[in-house]
């Protein structure tokens, strides 16, 4: 069920899975009270298996520290509805795993997301001699009217590597509790044995940009160097250092990072004409990256610990994403463009999240199984204890609490997102200094004021509840990627389009736009002038 600006609608809802909702952030030019209402009061159910695997995973992860009981009939059926998001285009047993629920579209199976696609239909089409006057009274709005209706082939998403990884790790962790959940970890592992098919698919579609330059490239997606223009602006600076440090050093650069979809153009185009990736091009997330790190570092300590044959096939990338992310927290980038580095979480407090929880984990061993989680755990332990405390501690408020975005608009803070940011830089903040008997005064007085604002506030009925733990991509239309530059350009029929000179017509979901392969720094600030 909904209300808010959706009184009368009836949703689709999953036996099994906590619940979500699909909220919009919506403002005037005031941040009125009452956009402020609809902000709050306007909800759309959304059943998918993301949100009911963090959940379940902290409910675990409480239950292993004794503070809670556990209702493990309440337990298997979330794990059971989690099992019903696999991937039906996949091999049997591959763990990949789709955001939404798929259904069986001709050949093949498509994510279908009831709920959306319903609402949808309710925009209505606007005719073409309406459209000047439409035009006159809405401005730019119309352009994003006209992509509502276009939203129903977004929802048609490939299975991706976000999801795949929550999923693997909440594997890890049953396994680890398997002597106290055998039923619940039996129950998992029935339906997710082949682990070397997915890490085969990670590895086959991670992002490439010198794939012209590898030797190996037999088991990588012909377009692993194609990416999102709005990706290649967030690590055009990157890419370029790693060419020039390899250069140097007098061998060919390799960089390998995690994408979010489990699928190229080529299979899209040819094997499920009804599944589409977002503007048919990959991307990449910093927290997509840190929670595949988080996933394949639980299963290599929980389950295949040890096993060099099958690591090795996700060696590189296990390395390069971790090399990465310290560049992004050192960077700033989450700070700067969390619009464009984190598409999928626009709270910059789960990245550090993110990366506090893999660490952490890896600081619970007294042994890693490979040097490459070593190395990890090194880079990790300087970056965290260091630059990202430093970052995190710098945005708490004198009142104990951190904050994101939400109702801060046209100089009014309503600070509609405290409690959930305040609580996420908490847990990132304990998961750094868990255990460390030379945590400094500053963080310790940081987390004792935090505690105390969730204290004082989190039961309070005026305290807001309102968070944005995940979003789409698209934002604003600063966050369309048409607006960066590109090097790939052209309808899917093969018919090429100047991206600067073309009107907004062209700008469907036939258009394929994608920067492709490296380009030196220098030349790409040109590209962005």
């Amino acid at each position: 069920s909904t209300w808010g600006l959706f009184p009368l609608l009836q949703f689709e809802q999953m036996r099994g899975l906590f619940n979500s909702y699909i909220k919009m952030n919506i403002l005037d030019q005031k941040n009125s009270d009452f956009t402020a209402f609809a902000r709050k009061t306007t909800n759309i159910d959304d059943p998918n298996m993301f949100v009911t695997n963090f959940v379940v995973l902290a409910l675990l992860e409480t239950w292993e520290l004794g503070e809670i009981s556990l209702n493990v009939k309440s337990l298997n059926e979330a794990i059971e509805a989690i099992l019903q998001f696999k991937d039906q285009n996949k091999p049997d047993d591959v763990l990949a795993y789709s955001f939404w629920r798929q259904e069986k579209s001709g050949d093949s199976w498509r994510a279908s997301p009831h709920n959306l696609v319903n609402l949808v239909n309710l925009f209505p089409n606007i005719p073409e001699r309406l459209k000047p006057l439409v035009e006159k009274q809405l401005g730019g709005l119309i352009f994003v009217l006209e992509k509502v209706k276009e939203l129903k082939n977004a929802f048609n998403i490939p299975s991706d590597a976000d999801d795949s990884s929550v999923n693997l790790a909440l594997g890890a962790l049953l396994k680890k509790l398997s002597n106290r959940l055998k039923g619940t970890s039996d129950l998992w592992f029935k339906h997710n044995q082949n682990v070397e098919g997915y890490l085969k698919t990670l590895r086959k579609y991670a992002y490439r940009p010198f794939l012209n330059l590898t030797e190996d490239s037999q088991n990588y997606s012909k377009h692993a160097d194609q990416i999102d223009p709005r990706t290649y602006y967030v690590l055009a600076e990157y890419i370029d250092q790693v060419y020039k440090n390899a250069t140097v050093e007098g061998r060919i650069p390799k960089l390998a990072l995690s994408p979010t979809w489990l699928m190229d153009l080529d299979e899209e185009l040819t094997l499920y004409p009804n599944v589409a990736i977002p503007f048919h091009t990959n991307n990449v997330d910093l927290s997509v990256n840190a929670n595949v790190l988080f996933g394949l570092t639980l299963h290599f300590l929980n389950v295949d610990r040890g096993d060099r044959q099958k690591f090795d096939i996700v060696k590189d990338l296990y390395v390069d994403i971790a090399k990465f992310l310290k560049w992004a927290v050192e960077k700033g980038v989450a700070f700067e463009r969390p619009d464009l580095s984190l598409l999928y979480y626009p709270s910059k407090f789960d990245f550090y999240w993110f990366l506090a929880r893999t660490y952490a984990a890896l600081k619970a061993q007294e042994d890693l199984p490979f040097p490459e989680m070593k190395e990890v755990f090194e880079i990790f332990s300087q970056l965290l204890t260091k630059t990202a405390t430093n970052q995190i501690l710098e945005e708490q408020g004198n009142e104990g609490y951190w904050q994101e975005f939400l109702g801060n608009y046209a100089g009014k803070e309503r600070g509609e997102d405290r409690l959930f940011a305040t609580a996420v830089a908490l847990n990132s903040l304990l998961d750094i200094w868990r255990n460390n008997q030379d945590t400094p005064t500053a963080v310790k007085e940081s987390i004792k004021k935090g505690i105390s604002y969730l204290q004082n506030n989190v039961l309070n009925c005026q305290s807001s509840k309102q968070n944005a733990f995940f979003s789409g991509s698209l934002k604003t239309n600063s966050t369309f990627p048409f607006f960066y530059p590109s090097t790939v350009s052209h309808f899917i029929n093969g018919t090429e389009v100047d991206p600067k000179t073309a009107n907004q017509s062209y700008l469907t979901q036939d258009l394929i736009y994608a920067f492709k392969g490296y380009t030196s720094l220098d030349q790409y600030q040109k590209m962005t002038q």
